[in-house]
């Protein structure tokens, strides 16, 4: 509960000062973030570090898929860097209510599997669900 406690301060304070709304990820929320379903592996290859992240889908993925991701444009996939960019509120918030295990089970009921390797992997983030999941 303290997590929870100290991911609302840090939201609100970004929230209530005057200068531009960003900030790196703030250090309770990104536990937080860690925490959630599938969150501890890369979305696509399963590799264990997941310091990128698509804000387009609320996951969390490794170096080599985020060059994956930034191949597929910005219109299918906004990477960034979760220790080297700055992110709003929004933005935030936007990770924090998705995460890795819904993104999968969410496609998993739309009869999608996400997590091959390679190009192939790809395919899955131009299909009708995933497009669906984006519009959200």
């Amino acid at each position: 509960m303290e997590l929870i406690e100290n991911v609302r301060d840090e939201l609100n304070s970004i929230n209530s000062t005057s200068t531009p709304t960003s900030s790196s990820f703030p250090a309770s929320s990104l536990t937080f973030l860690r925490t959630l379903p599938g969150n501890a592996a890369c979305i696509d290859c399963e590799a264990p570090d997941t310091s990128w992240c698509s804000l387009t889908y609320g996951v969390l993925m490794c170096l080599n898929c985020s060059g994956k991701h930034r191949g597929l444009g910005v219109g299918l996939s906004y990477v960034r860097s979760i220790n080297m960019d700055s992110f709003t509120s929004p933005e935030i918030l936007q990770m924090l209510e998705g995460g890795n295990g819904q993104f999968r089970d969410f496609l998993s009921r739309q009869s999608v599997t996400v997590g091959s390797n390679g190009s192939e992997g790809m395919r899955v983030y131009r299909t009708k669900a995933a497009r669906y999941y984006r519009e959200r």
